[in-house]
């Protein structure tokens, strides 16, 4: 057994940020190109360029399960719509789900998902790295 996640300690390459922003995200058919499912709400807690914390009402979207019907081969990932920083336009990133658990009953969103970004292009990186150095907003 690793040491490092016995003793409970960090594994991550990368640092997270605090984060607090709002987004849409839908399960992808990245086989067929299309939308598995409609979008549903959530919000970034956490974010660094591998991955991030996302908060969210729904662990089952129209049938979906996002872990249960999440393929490791990268066929299912979900896409998050990211706002758009100052007046650019909205963005996207797709990530793979690595783990969910139910938070505290008396927060907005009940569920806290772990994402693993996948097939970062070189402008959602450098969105990925302003949004790390940016400030949490409260």
């Amino acid at each position: 057994m690793n040491i490092r996640k016995y003793l409970g300690l960090e594994r991550r390459r990368f640092t997270r940020h605090p984060a607090s922003v709002e987004v849409e995200f839908h399960v992808w058919d990245a086989v067929a190109e299309q939308p598995r499912t409609g979008k549903v709400r959530g919000r970034l807690t956490d974010i660094s360029l591998n991955g991030a914390c996302l908060q969210t009402n729904h662990t089952l979207i129209e049938g979906h399960h996002l872990l249960l019907d999440n393929d490791l081969e990268g066929n299912t990932p979900l896409v998050l719509s990211l706002p758009a920083e100052g007046e650019g336009a909205a963005w996207t990133l797709q990530a793979q789900v690595i783990w969910y658990n139910r938070g505290a009953a008396e927060r907005k969103y009940q569920f806290d998902v772990g994402l693993q970004f996948v097939t970062l292009t070189a402008e959602q990186r450098q969105h990925l790295e302003a949004l790390c150095k940016s400030p949490a907003s409260p």
